[in-house]
């Protein structure tokens, strides 16, 4: 499998949800569903063939979460091309340059207000990419939270805001991470099972 973290060629070795009220109500009767309008039947899209992964991640979790999700398609999935950038690296040219994007971030306290997207995340995507078209590249999410904040997972939300406003459709249910990663692997691998079988 072909996987680069920017523009460099690497190989990458293989390595409770509570607040679940409000994660329920934001995939589901929020003001952001996952369904009807910001969500399209995956046969829309096959086939697929490649992904760009582009995540934040400050304290290392996010960053964490994308390599183990990494390491499982290079030993599952390695006729599936994978591109990894940072937030701060990417631009707008790279959430369109695979069949499928996917988006990583933790929530964080940002402009006085916690239940934010990584500042990095942010810039990307509310500073950098606002003429991007996202009608024709699916987009999966991943969002990490601590329930030690009222607003846990908050990030999602706005995810699927910008995806709203650029035309996304959800590749399918974010994959969510509440507290730190580490111990959650089984729950990491489930998510990328159901993510190889949209793909291949």
């Amino acid at each position: 499998m072909h996987f680069e973290f920017g523009s460099i060629p690497v190989q990458i070795p293989q390595f409770k949800i509570r607040n679940s009220k409000f994660i329920f109500h934001l995939l589901g009767a929020g003001s952001f569903p996952l369904c009807g309008a910001y969500h399209a039947p995956y046969s829309s899209f096959m086939p697929a063939s490649s992904v760009t992964i582009i995540y934040a991640s400050t304290s290392g979790h996010t960053e964490y979460v994308v390599e183990r999700l990494v390491a499982l398609l290079q030993e599952r999935a390695p006729q599936i091309s994978v591109r990894v950038l940072r937030a701060e690296s990417a631009g707008p040219e790279d959430l369109t340059s695979a069949d499928v994007l996917v988006l990583g971030s933790g929530t964080w306290h940002m402009f006085g207000q916690e239940g934010q997207l990584n500042e990095r995340m942010h810039r990307l995507l509310f500073d950098r990419c606002t003429g991007v078209d996202l009608s024709r590249t699916p987009v999966a999410l991943i969002s990490l939270g601590d329930d030690r904040y009222h607003f846990t997972a908050r990030c999602t939300e706005h995810f699927m805001r910008f995806l709203k406003d650029h035309g996304g459709k959800t590749f399918l249910l974010p994959l969510i991470i509440v507290n730190e990663p580490y111990g959650q692997e089984e729950r990491i691998v489930k998510w990328g099972e159901k993510f190889m079988e949209k793909m291949v």
